[in-house]
């Protein structure tokens, strides 16, 4: 898994880069999310896995934003606040104000954000 995090934060190639968060995703949907909350923590990854919800790569992006989707469907205020402070909002207003292609897997993503900043308490981000 720490290999995982090195490759998110030092990407060499793009499909390494994708296939990177698409495992991560994996990971995290089949695992209790105190294992991958903890780890995102510790290794600082969420501010790069928030910059890349925007990456021009359309795998890249898609695996990042369920990536994302994927941790803060949790209940984990720690993690939460962390992806928060990352920038998701402002990164999410890019992804919803631009005309860049979504395939159906990214759309699913991004509901599941949608859903998440409808009922999580993120008036401190919001201004």
């Amino acid at each position: 898994m720490l290999l995982l995090v090195y490759i998110i934060l030092f990407p060499i190639h793009l499909q390494v880069l994708g296939s990177a968060l698409w495992l991560m995703y994996f990971m995290a949907e089949g695992t209790p999310g105190q294992k991958i909350e903890k780890l995102i923590i510790d290794s600082g990854v969420a501010p790069q896995l928030v910059s890349n919800l925007t990456h021009s790569h359309l795998y890249v992006k898609t695996g990042a934003i369920l990536v994302v989707a994927q941790i803060v469907s949790g209940n984990g205020g720690e993690i939460i606040e962390q992806v928060l402070d990352s920038g998701l909002l402002k990164q999410l207003h890019a992804i919803f104000a631009s005309k860049n292609p979504c395939d159906y897997v990214c759309e699913v993503g991004l509901n599941s954000l949608k859903t998440f900043i409808s009922i999580s308490p993120t008036s401190n981000h919001i201004r």
